[in-house]
């Protein structure tokens, strides 16, 4: 709620600041394990199965951590990471991103830079900038949308190139 004491700065700076905080209270406290891997960050994949018959849990939001009053669940992605697959996951998961951007970029930069590249990373890439807020790349291209996106953009493209 905007008021005279919480202005639309201290919220953003409150949003954009508290997601180390809320990670570090995540982790130090115990949580129960759960028998579904990825449940929260490989939603596209569990609606797409539930969509199917399969009887598969719903997305929930994070839990409420509280600071000075102020309330927040952004924990960055590393939470959502070491929730679904753990300490070793999580650093396996970071690795492999980290590995797939640099290959990408140098692959644009070095080699192939075609529209469909560029453009490609531009949308791939966004998950970096949202990092320390909340997971990216898996909820959003692990699934059937991240596939038709890269169909559809592949095809606008080509269709674009022999339009001029």
């Amino acid at each position: 709620n905007i008021s005279q004491n919480r202005t639309p700065f201290i919220i953003v700076s409150h949003y954009v600041g508290l997601s180390i905080p809320a990670l570090d209270s995540f982790l130090k406290t115990e949580h129960m394990e759960d028998n579904y891997i990825g449940k929260n960050t490989l939603v596209g994949v569990y609606g797409n199965f539930r969509s199917l018959g399969f009887d598969l849990p719903k997305p929930v939001l994070c839990e409420f951590a509280k600071f000075h009053n102020i309330d927040t669940n952004v924990y960055t992605a590393l939470r959502r990471y070491v929730e679904d697959f753990g300490y070793l996951g999580m650093l396996g998961i970071c690795w492999l991103l980290g590995f797939f951007y640099t290959l990408f970029y140098n692959r644009i930069k070095y080699h192939e830079s075609t529209p469909f590249a560029i453009i490609a990373y531009a949308i791939f890439c966004h998950p970096l900038f949202t990092f320390s807020q909340d997971e990216g790349f898996l909820s959003a291209f692990v699934n059937s949308y991240g596939i038709s996106v890269i169909i559809l953009l592949f095809l606008l493209i080509r269709v674009l190139i022999r339009i001029r």
